[in-house]
C-alpha cells in the first residue's frame, strides 16, 4: 500500500478531485448585428488539458431578414405597346413574398389591371397573367425571372406558367459554424457546424427561435480560449446576410 500511495503523485491527486467535485461550467452569451463575428474574452479561458469538454448551442434568435430581391435579381422589364419599346423598373431589395412582388410591380409599371403575378400553390411554380399588347422581357441582365421561376426569355401570352419551381428563397439551410468545435460530418467531411436548421421554419419578416433542450454538444478543440469565432451560414457555406437585424446565441461550455 505504501509503495502504491508513493507512485500517486500531486497530478494524479488533483485529476481525482477534479473528476469527483463540482464539474466545470460556463454561459457564453453573445449579439451581433453580423452573421460573421468573434466573441472576445479580455481574459483567456484556461481549461484543463488531462479534462474533456464540450460545447453546445442552448438558444438562437434573429428576425427572418434574410433578403430573396437584392441588386443582382430585382429588374423588371416590361413593354405595353406589343414590345416595340420596353420600359425597367427596379424592386427595392427586401424579403418579398410572390403577392408583395406582384404589388410592387403593379404600383411602379402602373399595370394594376395588366399584370398579375400569383403562385400557383397545387405545383409550387407561378402563373403570370398579361393583358393586350403586354410583354415581359426576363433576357435582361439581374431579372427577377429565377426567382419566379421563369426562363430568360420574352412573354408575350395572356397566361404564362413559369417552366421551373419558384424560389423565392435559394437559402434552404441555416448553419451555426463555431471554430471552437468539431465532430460534425457534412456531406462524409468533417466541420465545425455547432447547430443547423431549416430556414423555412418562418416566413419573412418573422423571428427564428430556436431553443435546444438538451443541446447537442460537441468536444471543443483546444483548452486555451482568447475568442470564438462565429459564422451564420447557408447550405453552401456562404455567409448568410440578415441586413443588419441582431443575431443572438446563447452557449454552454462545460466539463464532461
Amino acid at each position: 500500500m505504501e509503495d502504491l500511495l508513493k507512485k500517486f503523485t500531486v497530478k494524479d491527486l488533483q485529476k481525482a478531485i477534479n473528476l469527483t467535485s463540482t464539474k466545470y461550467s460556463r454561459t457564453i452569451k453573445a449579439t451581433s448585428d453580423k452573421s460573421d463575428f468573434r466573441i472576445h474574452f479580455p481574459i483567456n479561458i484556461n481549461l484543463d488539458n488531462d479534462l474533456n469538454y464540450e460545447l453546445g448551442l442552448m438558444w438562437f434568435t434573429s428576425y427572418n431578414t434574410i433578403y430573396n430581391i437584392t441588386n443582382e435579381n430585382n429588374i423588371f422589364n416590361f413593354s405595353k405597346d406589343g414590345g416595340k419599346t420596353f420600359q425597367t423598373i427596379i424592386i427595392n431589395p427586401g424579403a418579398y413574398e410572390i403577392k408583395e412582388i406582384d404589388s410592387e410591380i403593379k404600383t411602379k409599371t402602373g399595370l394594376k389591371d395588366l399584370i398579375s403575378i400569383q403562385p400557383q400553390i397545387s405545383t409550387g411554380k407561378v402563373i403570370m397573367t398579361l393583358g393586350e399588347n403586354i410583354q415581359i422581357d426576363f433576357i435582361k441582365k439581374y431579372s427577377l425571372n429565377e426567382l419566379l421561376g421563369f426562363e430568360k426569355k420574352v412573354y408575350k401570352d395572356r397566361i404564362n406558367i413559369s417552366e421551373n419551381l419558384a424560389k423565392i428563397t435559394n437559402i434552404t439551410d441555416i448553419n451555426i459554424e463555431c471554430d471552437l468545435v468539431n465532430g460534425n460530418y457534412s456531406n462524409g467531411n468533417l466541420d465545425n457546424i455547432l447547430y443547423s436548421f431549416p430556414a423555412n421554419t418562418v416566413p419573412l419578416g418573422y423571428k427564428f427561435i430556436e431553443r435546444m433542450n438538451p443541446p447537442n454538444y460537441l468536444p471543443i478543440s483546444r483548452k486555451i480560449i482568447s475568442d470564438i469565432h462565429i459564422q451564420i451560414v447557408d447550405q453552401d457555406g456562404k455567409v448568410i446576410n440578415f441586413n443588419g437585424e441582431k443575431i443572438n446565441l446563447y452557449l454552454h461550455l462545460k466539463q464532461v
